[in-house]
This record gives structure tokens, C-alpha cells and sequence, in this order.
């Protein structure tokens, strides 16, 4: 995981971290040092294609019982259930429908 000198989230080594909570998709912003990759984008368009809101953060850290996504050009997206010792759980109907689209 990277974050930036005030320790606010921004990705991963090899791609982009989201998480979901209830109807909205949250993302660190854009605003913050992040790579802003294709393979986020699709994610991103195709959470708002299935109605979920879109929040870009300034947060620090993942709430607990979000459902968090890796993105990359390698996996699309893969569902995270481990970040050093916090557990996420998953969310098999979301991973579906996302990966119809």
C-alpha cells in the first residue's frame, strides 16, 4: 500500500485500491499523487453503470466491513480480503454483475 508523506491512502504497488460500502464505490482522489489508470476508469464506469455513487477520498484508511478491490491492466479487478492484519469481507453478487459488464 502507498500513501504519501501525510500518510493518506493512495494505491498499490501495481494498481488501484477501491472499496465499497452500501451504494457508493470510494476511491483516494484525484487530487492526491495517485495513478489515475485505465483500468480504474472501467471499474469506476462500470460501478456507475450499476448505480453506485462515486466518492473520491482524502481518507487514510479502509473502514472496517468495506468491501475492497484491487484494479490492473493484469486482473481487471480482484476482490481484497487481507491488508496487513485487517480481514475485508467480499461481495460474490457485486464481483458478478461487475464482471458481466
Amino acid at each position: 500500500i502507498q500513501k504519501d508523506a501525510s500518510n493518506k491512502l493512495l494505491e498499490a504497488t501495481t494498481g488501484n485500491l477501491v472499496w465499497k460500502i452500501d451504494s457508493k464505490i470510494y476511491t483516494p482522489s484525484s487530487t492526491l499523487m495517485r495513478l489515475n489508470g485505465i483500468s480504474l476508469e472501467v471499474f469506476l464506469k462500470g460501478a456507475r453503470q450499476l448505480g453506485f455513487s462515486i466518492v473520491e477520498t482524502t481518507s487514510c484508511t479502509i473502514p472496517a466491513g468495506a468491501k475492497v478491490f484491487f484494479t490492473n491492466s493484469m486482473v481487471h479487478f480482484i476482490s481484497v480480503s487481507t491488508i496487513d492484519n485487517s480481514s475485508y469481507p467480499t461481495d460474490l453478487l457485486f464481483e458478478k454483475k461487475m464482471s458481466e459488464m
